[in-house]
This record gives C-alpha cells, sequence and structure tokens, in this order.
C-alpha cells in the first residue's frame, strides 16, 4: 500500500485500528502496566505525529499528542476495573472510537490556528468532551486505587496540567493572541487540586469523586476559554450552571 495517497481520515483510522489492536495484545498477553505505558504511550506519540503528518512547530511535537496519549494511558488504568465488572471488552470498540475523534478534532484545531475551517466549532465541543471523559477516568482511577491522600493531590496536581495545556495552547494560538497559556493552566490546576484535596477525605464512592472533578474541569476551563472568546453569554451560562448543578448534586447525595 502506498502510505504517501492516503487521505487524513483513512490515515487516522488506520492509526486508531493499529492503538486499538496494540491495546488488546498488551491485555491479552497480560504486559506489565509499567511496560504497557512506557510502549503504548511512545507508539501512540508516534502515530500520533504521522497523523499530523510530521508538519509541526516545535512545540507543538510535544503538546498536540498530549491527550491522545492522555487517553491511551486513561483506558490503560481503566482497564483493571471493568475486568472486575466483566465489561473489559466494552474498552476497545471505545478506544477505537476515542482515537478516532480525538486525532480528528486536533487535526481541525491545528488547521484553524492558521486558517479559519468550518468544523472548528465542533471541533472545540468534541475537545471539551473528551477532555471531560479522559479527566472522569484518571480521576475515578485514583480514588479507585486508594493511594494516599498526598500521592492523590500530587498525581492530580500533574494530570490537571497537562488535561488543560493544549486546549489553551491551541486557542491562544487562533485567535492570535499574545498571551501566554501558562496563567489558564495554573487557574485550572488549583482549582481542581483544591477540590481533589477536599475529596481524599470526603467519603463518595471513587465513580463520584472522578465525575466532581471531571466536571469542575469542564467548567474551569470551559469559563475560561469563553472569556479569551469573547463568549461568556446567557447560553454559555446555562450549560455550564446545569454541569455545575449536577456536581453539587453529586457531592449532596452520593
Amino acid at each position: 500500500m502506498n502510505f504517501g495517497i492516503l487521505t487524513k481520515r483513512k490515515k487516522i483510522t488506520i492509526i486508531s485500528v493499529i492503538i486499538t489492536v496494540i491495546f488488546f495484545l498488551f491485555n491479552y498477553f497480560d504486559i506489565s502496566l509499567y511496560l504497557k505505558f512506557i510502549v503504548g504511550a511512545m507508539i501512540t506519540y508516534f502515530l500520533c505525529l504521522w497523523a499530523f503528518d510530521f508538519d509541526l512547530k516545535r512545540s507543538e511535537y510535544i503538546i498536540l499528542p498530549i491527550m491522545p496519549i492522555l487517553f491511551y494511558l486513561s483506558m490503560s488504568l481503566l482497564y483493571p476495573i471493568l475486568e472486575k465488572l466483566n465489561i473489559k471488552y466494552l474498552v476497545y470498540p471505545f478506544i477505537l472510537l476515542g482515537m478516532y475523534i480525538l486525532l480528528l478534532t486536533f487535526n481541525i484545531l491545528n488547521i484553524s490556528t492558521f486558517k479559519p475551517i468550518p468544523l472548528s466549532k465542533a471541533a472545540w465541543i468534541s475537545l471539551s468532551l473528551w477532555r471531560f471523559i479522559i479527566s472522569f477516568l484518571v480521576y475515578t482511577y485514583l480514588f479507585w486505587f486508594h493511594f494516599n491522600w498526598y500521592v492523590i493531590v500530587s498525581l492530580i496536581f500533574v494530570f490537571s496540567i497537562f488535561i488543560a495545556y493544549p486546549s489553551f495552547y491551541l486557542l491562544i494560538h487562533q485567535l492570535g493572541r499574545g498571551e501566554r497559556s501558562l496563567f489558564y493552566i495554573i487557574v485550572v490546576t488549583l482549582a481542581v487540586v483544591e477540590v481533589g484535596f477536599l475529596l481524599t477525605f470526603w467519603k463518595l464512592p471513587f465513580f463520584g469523586s472522578g465525575l466532581i472533578l471531571g466536571a469542575l474541569v469542564y467548567i474551569v476551563t470551559g469559563i475560561l476559554e469563553a472569556h479569551l472568546k469573547a463568549q461568556l453569554d446567557r447560553e454559555f451560562f446555562w450549560e455550564y450552571g446545569v454541569v455545575a448543578l449536577f456536581a453539587m448534586l453529586l457531592m449532596i447525595f452520593l
């Protein structure tokens, strides 16, 4: 097959299938979690670069593959939980679909940083949803595994930086603003770390803690993105108000 004539969508489809098959083989042969993390993350990284045609600016070689790698790692963490629930085979179609959507989303957003395209708005919505999903999966695992509180808080801090970074980097470049994304990343990270610290002493079900922190990432990042876009309107507050209400109800009734 001549890979040079592949369309972008076909290439992303092939990459999604490859990553899903690799994930299946790692679990089928019971590869250790650490090896699965290292090798899987490296393979995902280089396949992401291929999806972007290796045509990126210097910092983008690090930034753009972050969320696909985090998605792969989050599914690796989730697998033992689903295995205990006897629904582990749901992971594979979810990885296939999720990786395809994420790679397509970042390809669209990367193009939109230097020219406007109609799919940009849909891509930002997709990014917000997948940021919530990945956050929920990782935070759920941290509380499920019963780490010590300081380990949970430290891992929340590191993960929150990585999950917020690509969004603000792409948005600031798309808007052509001279601001640095560090301030916005710190705001998101501190908000999530503070609530995460409280949840380590609040005996909620592990999935409840994951949902609350995932919703917090969705809300805080969404507010800051809307601020940058100057789109803090009534429709925005309805959407994020409902999510905030849902998170508050979880804290009250779980």
